[in-house]
């Protein structure tokens, strides 16, 4: 060990009791910031160890940083002397040893060789905290810590001992740009980590969130927190986070709680005496519907983008991984990973759980049991979980389809007067007070009142739900079918089944074990429910399939008898081919002799085979002939226009040798005269050569 690692240790051991101290006597350090008093014996950072270095002052600040991560990094992972004291350090004892770490770096950091460098060191001890401690339990106990110094976050990197209530920080400057990035993606696995995260992981989560959008200004923006979605009770942007009178709940679940319970108790579950009743009462139920409606039609669109997200991203994976096969983006994968199933953690988790809600039940038997689909409308914050959050939907479609049926019912008693009747006899017959008669209001106001069914199912939800989920749009609108059916049915006192009679004697079913015979059928657009109630027509066939070897045994038969046709009358192809395909699973070596000279009959005459041959040769050579012919026409012309061509040639070469002979002779005769000569037959005989090759190559245009 050199003498830099042997004094760092020594500082170690140095500081770790005096710190250890501090954080045992001063319980609510998590809590409260600290006194810089406590601090007074190593505040100056003139600690003993480093006395005896002989350390120049520019490496201070780096042996401080060195010797408080170690101290942290020991404390935390219970190694070195952690592991030899007498009493090991609890998980909150260890949290608050941090936090007197994180402290004295604050209150040191005017003794530092360069000020601005404590807020650095600050950072980076505080985010190796939140590295090493477990998620959830161990931070949520030490993240009080950072919520209540959220202040010495925000100070700038000087001496000041007050904030000026204005964040310094920029997410892409130090001391955040690193640390931020680092835990934007631990937010960003936590979030994808659906299956292994418990309400205490989303707990944590939210705090975490909260601590870095207060450390950035509002309007940073790298701050996602600008439009204030985060908050103590709820999202503050929803229509129960509005200012209240004192006679109302405050929060938002107890708002949307009691504005379900006043829809749930005058309309949902009350339908005929809201629409007999005042019209007070309608406006306020339904500007409760559409407060409710709007809210969860948010939730439900926020839970369509996500699955889609979600399976867009999964079918491009695959894509990816297999680039010859196009990814399903239709269909979502709904298969479980094998290692959670044979996970022995979370069988063991389940198991606890299911034991300690069986335990509940047994000790609390007076208890009514809720079902899987009730909704806690005493409890408001896990109603409002059940309606807003999105990672369930379950709860919302049901209330969706309550709204639907409550809302064709009041159609139906607005327009139809034998319904309107049915039911206002049947509430007198109950002892119904306060009615008033449909009938003697305006039209105007039953306008006002049919448009509610219109305004909500036909134009709210049904055009929402087209384009999102076409199978719920389908399921809920033959819902109302059905609906609507049951109520004309009701109205008539079930007429329709009046004639139905029970027989008086059980008939025993049997059933047709026979083989059924199998073929191609004509669906059509016919449902494959349905396919096996349409009659084949396979009972009604006569002759069987017959065996290829009576086939062609029949076929020679008739060969030799000479009553097989040649000649091509109508279908005569058809049904040839209809032959050879019957037979050529035993005979398909036979049908190189047929031909289209003489049909079937050709299988049986095998001394034809090489006159058939032979003739198919001639014609091939027949037509070949022909088509080279205009060839060797051309060819031949060709070949005497050369040899004309060669032939003169030859001859003006031969007149071109006896007129230099004749030349010669003349020079030798009479020189002076002979020039004259020579140029006046040089002429003729240029004027002869000329009109000669005129007439042989005439001049082509």
């Amino acid at each position: 060990m050199s003498a830099l690692d042997s004094a760092i240790q020594e500082c170690v051991n140095y500081l770790l009791p005096i710190f250890l101290d501090i954080s045992k006597s001063t319980e609510s350090i998590l809590n409260e910031p600290s006194s810089a008093t406590l601090f007074n014996e190593i505040v100056d950072l003139k600690w003993q160890p480093l006395e005896k270095l002989n350390m120049s002052d520019d490496n201070l600040d780096m042996v401080v940083n060195i010797t408080l991560n170690r101290i942290i990094s020991d404390t935390l992972m219970a190694v070195g002397e952690i592991d030899n004291q007498e009493t090991a350090l609890t998980s909150i004892e260890k949290a608050q040893l941090c936090a007197t770490v994180l402290d004295f770096i604050f209150h040191s950091r005017k003794s530092r060789k360069t000020v601005e460098n404590w807020k650095v060191s600050f950072f980076k001890l505080f985010s190796e905290v939140i590295d090493i401690l477990s998620w959830p339990t161990n931070i949520a106990e030490f993240f009080s810590y950072p919520e209540s110094r959220i202040d010495w976050f925000k100070l700038n990197p000087t001496v000041e001992q007050e904030y000026s209530g204005i964040s310094s920080l920029i997410s892409y400057k130090n001391p955040l740009s690193e640390h931020l990035r680092h835990w934007n993606e631990m937010l960003s696995t936590l979030e994808k980590n659906t299956t292994f995260n418990t309400p205490a992981h989303y707990k944590m989560k939210f705090r975490l969130e909260k601590f870095i959008s207060n450390l950035l200004p509002i309007y940073e923006e790298s701050n996602f927190n600008r439009s204030a979605q985060i908050s103590q009770k709820q999202d503050s942007s929803n229509p129960w986070n509005r200012t209240k009178t004192n006679t109302r709940p405050t929060t938002s679940p107890e708002i949307l709680t009691e504005d379900y319970l006043y829809l749930y108790n005058k309309v949902l579950t009350n339908p005929i005496s809201f629409t007999f009743n005042t019209f007070q009462m309608k406006r306020d139920a339904e500007r409760a519907v559409g407060v409710l409606l709007d809210a969860i039609l948010d939730a439900e669109d926020t839970f369509y983008k996500q699955a889609r997200y979600k399976h867009k991203n999964i079918s491009l994976i695959n894509e990816k991984l297999n680039p010859n096969y196009q990814a399903d983006f239709t269909i979502m994968p709904e298969s479980e990973p094998s290692y959670l199933k044979d996970s022995s953690t979370f069988q063991t988790t389940e198991k606890e759980l299911w034991s300690s809600i069986v335990q509940f039940y047994e000790k609390n038997e007076h208890i009514p049991r809720p079902t899987a689909l009730a909704f806690a409308t005493k409890n408001p914050t896990v109603l409002y979980d059940q309606l807003l959050k999105t990672n369930n939907d379950v709860y919302r479609k049901q209330f969706i389809l309550q709204i639907l049926f409550v809302s064709q019912l009041l159609e139906k008693l607005i327009e139809s007067e034998d319904i309107r009747k049915f039911y206002k006899m049947n509430r007198e017959k109950e002892g119904g007070n306060g009615i008033i008669d449909i009938g003697k209001l305006e039209d105007s106001n039953l306008r006002k009142l049919a448009s509610i069914y219109t305004h909500v199912c036909k134009n709210r939800i049904a055009g929402f739900y087209q384009t999102r989920d076409a199978t719920f749009t389908m399921i809920f609108k033959r819902l109302l079918e059905d609906n609507d059916n049951y109520m004309l049915e009701k109205t008539n006192n079930f007429k329709y089944f009046q004639n139905f009679k029970v027989p008086e004697q059980n008939k025993k079913m049997e059933i047709d074990t026979n083989f059924k015979k199998f073929g191609f059928i004509k669906l059509g657009n016919k449902q494959i429910d349905n396919a096996w109630k349409i009659r084949t027509g396979l009972d009604c066939i006569v002759d069987q399939s017959r065996n290829p070897d009576d086939i062609f045994k029949d076929l020679k038969e008739e060969y030799e008898n000479q009553n097989i046709a040649n000649e091509n009358v109508n279908d005569e192809i058809v049904h040839q081919w209809q032959i050879l395909r019957s037979v050529r699973s035993r005979y398909l070596s036979e049908f190189g002799k047929y031909n289209e000279t003489n049909g079937v009959s050709g299988i049986f005459k095998e001394q034809n085979s090489g006159d058939t041959e032979s003739r198919r040769v001639a014609l091939r050579l027949k037509f070949a002939s022909l088509a080279k012919k205009s060839h060797d026409d051309q060819l031949l012309k060709a070949r005497q226009y050369m040899e004309e061509k060669a032939s003169l040639k030859r001859k003006r070469e031969e007149e071109t040798e006896e007129l230099q002979k004749k030349k010669a002779e003349l020079n030798i005769v009479d020189p002076s005269t002979t020039m004259i000569v020579v140029n006046e037959t040089n002429e003729n005989d240029s004027n002869v050569i000329e009109n000669e090759e005129k007439t042989q190559n005439p001049v082509q245009d």
